[in-house]
């Protein structure tokens, strides 16, 4: 998500919008255990940010093939 520029980070500590995650990875983590709706939230955009959109991720191999990525 920081790559994507989805998460910021700033020195140890990560946020995403106005809420800070916490310091450290391993806050962070506990974070998404905490609330497994804005982890989904996040998991979402970062899979809009790099094209894996669920149409994408539900569609059949041999779908997948006719598919111009």
């Amino acid at each position: 998500g920081v790559k994507l520029d989805i998460i910021d980070k700033s020195g140890a500590w990560f946020s995403y919008g106005d809420q800070k995650l916490g310091q450290g990875r391993e806050k962070v983590k506990d974070k998404f255990k905490e609330d497994p709706k804005l982890a989904a939230e996040i998991e979402e955009k970062i899979k809009e940010a790099m094209g894996m959109t669920s149409s994408v991720m539900d569609m059949d191999i041999s779908e997948l093939e006719e598919v111009d990525l």
